[in-house]
């Protein structure tokens, strides 16, 4: 399996819980929701999944009707939190012990799912089922962390979030 694309560039997939989520959401007001902006940062073990600049991150997340993808962004620096945090005050962030900072973010989209196939291209099949939710009680989190992609789950992603930004033009 293929694990960097034709430009020679690394693809990682991270997983957001729900709390990432809603802090990302804000509380529905005007102005409060991250939800269009585009993907500038992450929170994670970045060092550990061995994740650099100029990689590409696509962020996920798992609710009882699937697994969504919120966007994609190439890392531009991986600064330590409380470095980041000196930095940025105010931030909403949820903890971590580093911030991804990125650049060429796609819009953020909080409910855009993954089909049953893309996924189980990321993963292995079993843990899929047909309507493109995970299969079990729910233990098995296949995208917990960060993983490292193959060059085709991340073409897959691509063609994905192409094919959104097609539907809101």
């Amino acid at each position: 399996m293929k694990k960097t694309n034709e430009n020679g560039r690394r693809d990682f997939v991270q997983q957001w819980t729900q709390d990432c989520i809603k802090k990302m959401q804000g509380d529905g007001s005007a102005g409060r929701t991250k939800e269009g902006e585009p993907l500038t940062q992450s929170v994670g073990n970045f060092k550990r999944a061995k994740v650099i600049e100029g990689d590409s991150l696509y962020i996920v997340f798992v609710s009882e009707s699937g697994v969504h993808l919120v966007g994609r962004m190439k890392v531009r620096s991986i600064t330590e939190r409380a470095e980041w945090d000196g930095d940025h005050p105010d931030n909403q962030l949820w903890h971590g012990p580093l911030v991804a900072e990125g650049q060429e973010g796609t819009p953020m989209v909080f409910w855009r799912p993954i089909t049953a196939p893309i996924l189980r291209c990321m993963v292995r099949a079993d843990l899929i089922n047909d309507d493109g939710t995970l299969t079990g009680d729910g233990r098995t989190q296949p995208f917990q962390g960060i993983h490292r992609l193959s060059a085709e789950s991340a073409r897959q992603l691509d063609e994905l979030i192409e094919e959104y930004e097609r539907e809101e033009q």
